[in-house]
């Protein structure tokens, strides 16, 4: 069983290090893949032009070296991903729970210094802008809120889903990746904004696989998870083909799951797990004669979850694999 480390236990082992992306130079060997170029869509080209991609990585304390390094190895590969995909480098923001040379998109995750992150976000933004959140860590439930572990005081659920409040933009995704992850659900979810926990909101505090697998498909040839084979990846394909690898990890080391992935995007505060999504892209056979197109049944998006997530694209129209940039961030 994977416990994390107490908060407490953590202060204690964490070294800090004035200087962690050159780091990443040596841990990160591999670019990410990304599916093979399509032909590009005036419509996706235009909602580009028109709006702007902001993303916050939020990582907390790591506890020990070990898992700082692989946290660092997740934010570079992260971020190598968000640029290839209409994210400018100036619209990425990450706050890391150990010292960090401060940048003007790199901060030390400090509660002030997430809370004027925020703020000062929700100064650029405009409604038709997009944001995405990944928060990467340790995380505790204490039977009312649910915490992300940061050095010094957390900031709990309730004070994330009011900072979240503040922002213009309509159109957000985050990715809670830690242990504990679906205790965060009730507060952040909202009608239309897409919340993925790695965990449900059920005593689930053993350190997930999603995170890790999360990186390996954004890595990975994407078009496998392309499950509509439009040519491109909803953020809806993006969480069942994650998931679902999480749960082969488990199958296939013959371990009870620790870990169900959940993905909320009506509103309602609870979620859905893969097998219940599954059925956004139930298929019709395609009738005798045809050209073999094979037509996605729309589900009842009143029932479930998925039908917003499937309308946001995690991937541009087309594009080509790039190259990791594992060079220090500088100030632009």
């Amino acid at each position: 069983m994977n416990t994390p480390p107490s908060k407490h236990d953590m202060m204690h082992m964490l070294t800090l290090r004035k200087n962690w992306w050159p780091t990443v130079r040596g841990t990160l060997a591999v670019a990410v893949a990304l599916a093979s170029a399509v032909a590009a869509s005036p419509l996706a080209a235009q909602e580009v032009a028109q709006s702007r991609r902001h993303a916050i990585i939020i990582a907390g304390l790591p506890g020990d070296s070990d898992h700082q390094a692989r946290y660092q190895r997740y934010i570079a590969a992260w971020h190598t991903w968000l640029e290839a995909n209409g994210w400018n480098s100036e619209q990425i923001h990450i706050a890391c729970g150990w010292d960090v040379p401060p940048k003007p998109t790199l901060t030390f995750a400090k509660r002030d210094n997430i809370m004027q992150l925020f703020r000062s976000l929700a100064e650029r933004m405009s409604e038709q802008d997009e944001l995405w959140i990944f928060f990467l860590g340790h995380a505790d439930y204490d039977g009312s809120h649910a915490r992300l572990h940061i050095p010094g005081p957390d900031l709990r659920d309730v004070e994330y889903a009011e900072l979240l409040a503040g922002l213009p933009a309509r159109r957000v995704v985050i990715w809670a990746t830690t242990a504990n992850s679906g205790w965060f659900l009730r507060h952040l979810s909202q009608p239309g904004r897409v919340v993925v926990t790695a965990t449900s909101a059920e005593a689930e505090p053993n350190e997930t696989e999603f995170p890790e697998v999360l990186t390996e498909v954004l890595m990975g040839p994407l078009a496998e998870a392309d499950r509509n084979k439009d040519g491109q990846l909803s953020v809806l394909e993006l969480f069942l083909r994650t998931a679902t690898l999480v749960q082969q990890r488990y199958d296939a080391d013959q371990r009870t799951a620790t870990e169900h992935a959940l993905l909320d995007d009506d509103g309602n505060g609870t979620g859905s797990e893969v097998d219940a999504l599954m059925s956004y892209f139930a298929s019709a056979s395609p009738p005798s004669g045809s050209d073999n197109t094979v037509t996605v049944e729309q589900p009842d998006t009143k029932a479930i979850d998925g039908a917003v997530a499937d309308g946001i694209m995690a991937t541009l129209p087309s594009q080509t694999a790039p190259a990791v940039d594992d060079s220090e961030p500088t100030d632009r």
